[in-house]
């Protein structure tokens, strides 16, 4: 993003943010982008540039420091919050594969690690504190961690219900399609996040669809719940 903010001698100071600058170039880091506006009775015309070679969530809003101070507070109480329940999850999943040794446990805080990461890189707090200094690797980890973590939660299904037995070709295709975002996430650790976006969705799509379908046909099998006495 670029915003070009017009100066007393007509002239224009560019300020840059977003993941394709590093964040000491920024006018204020943090995980939303700020520019810096002085509005006055004068007419005044701003431009806003947006390029993206991925994809774009964009929204607006003026605000006076004080109330952006203030709604950063609540903001950042919630995320906090967030990320505790999120810890936890990840801590009790550890505590339960290390007791039990179930496969079932080992998946699923495999899929917690991953589904937290993507949480950190989706809100940008992973360019933010990781590497500040090396724009453009946002959009490349943001491919990765997306692709592992829908692989990783088919995992965690099958692991769980155990289909093979019941309905294997439905399995088969569930294990294709990760076969299929597993391509995405190669292909996006080498820099092509945007060539195979259209794939993964649909990939996504068809996953979600098929889990639903499996979890409705699956409780008319009563099966022994991994852990359970």
């Amino acid at each position: 993003l670029r915003l070009h903010v017009p100066t007393i001698d007509r002239n224009a100071v560019e300020f840059r943010a977003g993941s394709q600058v590093p964040v000491e170039a920024w006018y204020r880091a943090g995980p939303n982008i700020t520019f810096p506006i002085e509005l006055d009775r004068t007419p005044q015309v701003y431009y806003l540039r947006v390029q993206s070679r991925t994809m774009v969530a964009l929204a607006l809003e003026l605000w006076t420091p004080e109330a952006f101070e203030v709604a950063l507070v609540r903001v950042n109480l919630l995320q906090g919050l967030f990320q505790g329940m999120l810890a936890t999850a990840v801590l009790i999943g550890l505590l339960s594969a290390l007791w039990l040794r179930q496969a079932f446990f080992f998946a699923a805080l495999a899929y917690l690690l991953a589904f937290g990461g993507l949480h950190v890189a989706n809100n940008g707090y992973d360019q933010l504190f990781l590497y500040p200094d090396h724009p453009g690797w946002s959009p490349m980890v943001l491919g990765v961690l997306r692709s592992l973590t829908v692989a990783l939660f088919v995992a965690f299904v099958l692991t769980y219900l155990e289909p093979k037995a019941f309905y294997p070709r439905l399995t088969r295709t569930l294990d294709g399609l990760v076969g299929v975002i597993l391509v995405t996430l190669i292909l996006s650790l080498f820099g092509y996040y945007q060539e195979v976006g259209t794939v993964f969705v649909i990939a996504a799509i068809l996953i979600a669809v098929l889990v639903i379908f499996l979890l409705v046909m699956m409780l008319r099998h009563q099966r022994q719940r991994a852990g359970l006495l």
